[in-house]
């Protein structure tokens, strides 16, 4: 399903400095 994508997301906003 999607529960990897929604970490993935998470990831890339916390490299981003988003989150």
């Amino acid at each position: 399903r999607g529960d990897k994508d929604i970490f993935t997301v998470h990831d890339i906003l916390k490299a981003r400095g988003e989150i």
